[in-house]
């Protein structure tokens, strides 16, 4: 019978190569030899199913019952690469029929010796397996299915577990520590950054700077059950803030709290520092941020500092003290910048009228842009007493205000509806902008 394992190629060209079916279908093989390498394929997968790889890491050393009936010891050495979290596991005994199968819950050194602590034994099978760790037990192995790394690291239930995933960097704890840890790591190897699926409440802000970025952050939704980060009360920190020069930043699909109420002096959303280049935002819930939702608000006005290759997509900001985004351009020479299916409601709005933004904005941005199919409702329940806002604000540079800050901009396919006393819908600034479909009611 064909090995599965040692199969090589199904491609066309092997064709007189030496393979015989099913190590090879070749193109025009008779419908007979078909159906014989498909039922030995059957059979082929059915065997591996049934006895799989088992191997011994740990083979020549002693192996017992641990401390409890959950754990298996090895003795006198440190075995603890080998078994990472989740892959499977015999337990083996002198007699075959008391062998136990469980998976892997977690490894530590107890004293001299590796211990590991398993879970979800198997109660089912011929002959029925132990449904613990007997205490005549004298070996373990590690599951295969005809492979494995060098270092014997079997197969697993789930690729998501805290340091063993190929593709993601998990953080190790729920909280500002453990995320910031895996944000460093993710940049020097790779990975992507799996925030977890609950409401984590910060007590310091998750930075990236520009020797931690090439990196992408990613959720697993917003809301109050999904992937959800909360400012801690009195903080008046950015749940992000993204440092001077840094580039290759994504963030996508998770839910931002800034806690409004509970801030007192400051707190953006997502702060970014000057010089900063290449950032994706996608599929962001930004909601209750004392200061601006997104702020690229950089002052450096060394001459080649400026914000470019900016994304901002399918993001919902609701509620932020000042302005929705906000984008500063003190050297005039921001470019390539583009918002497109963007919400934003009730900006200018701290939660106390005598903080709420005076010139609060929906978007407030200079530079070369392009804003699409934007939605903004100029809508407070608590403005700033002389309040002098805009929906949508195109301004000019700082300083001298030349060259034009709001220069050669599109906007396009948006909607601006609300009752904000003072508030303006469209302020253009700068020079050469097109705008166009475009609908503004502020009659309320």
């Amino acid at each position: 019978m064909s090995d599965i394992k040692k199969w090589k190629t199904p491609a066309a060209s092997n064709v007189g190569s030496g393979f015989t079916p099913p190590d090879g279908f070749p193109e025009g093989m008779l419908r007979s030899d078909l159906n014989n390498s498909m039922r030995e394929v059957q059979a082929s997968m059915r065997r591996l199913w049934d006895t799989p790889d088992w191997k011994d890491p740990v083979d020549g050393f002693d192996v017992v019952q641990g401390s409890d009936d959950t754990k298996v010891a090895i003795k006198d050495t440190d075995a603890t690469g080998y078994f990472l979290a989740n892959p499977k596991v015999r337990v083996r005994t002198p007699d075959v029929n008391d062998y136990g199968y469980a998976f892997v819950a977690s490894v530590a050194m107890a004293g001299s010796d590796t211990e590991v602590t398993l879970e979800d034994f198997d109660t089912t099978g011929t002959p029925t397996p132990s449904t613990s760790v007997p205490a005549s037990c004298n070996g373990i192995d590690i599951y295969f299915l005809g492979g494995g790394d060098v270092n014997n690291h079997g197969i697993g239930r789930s690729a998501f577990s805290s340091g063993q995933s190929v593709g993601f960097e998990i953080p190790a704890s729920d909280d500002a520590a453990g995320i910031n840890a895996a944000i460093v790591a993710a940049s020097s190897n790779g990975k992507t950054v799996l925030l977890p699926n609950t409401v984590v409440t910060l007590d310091a802000s998750l930075v990236i700077t520009s020797s931690t970025d090439n990196v992408r952050i990613v959720g697993m939704g917003g809301g109050a059950v999904k992937s959800q980060l909360q400012m801690g009360s009195g903080l008046n920190l950015p749940v992000f803030d993204i440092g001077d020069g840094s580039s290759r930043i994504t963030l996508e699909n998770f839910y931002i709290n800034g806690d409004c109420t509970n801030q007192t002096t400051g707190g953006d959303g997502i702060r970014f520092g000057d010089n900063v280049q290449n950032v994706r935002i996608r599929d962001l819930w930004i909601v209750n941020c004392w200061g601006n939702g997104i702020s690229f608000s950089g002052t450096d006005t060394g001459g080649g500092e400026h914000y470019a290759y900016i994304w901002i997509e399918s993001t919902d900001i609701h509620r932020c003290g000042n302005t929705g985004i906000y984008i500063t351009d003190p050297n005039g020479t921001n470019d390539r910048i583009f918002i497109s299916d963007v919400a934003i409601s009730q900006f200018g709005d701290t939660g106390d009228a005598a903080t709420s933004g005076a010139q609060a904005c929906g978007i407030d941005l200079a530079g070369r842009a392009q804003i699409e199919g934007v939605v903004v409702w100029p809508t407070t329940l608590s403005p700033h007493a002389s309040f002098a806002g805009a929906a949508i604000r195109l301004h000019e540079s700082g300083g001298s205000g030349s060259p034009p800050g709001g220069r050669q901009c599109q906007v396009s396919n948006f909607r601006i509806a609300g009752n904000m006393v003072g508030v303006t819908g469209l302020h253009l600034r700068g020079a050469d902008c097109q705008v166009s479909n475009g609908l503004i009611d502020l009659s309320g």
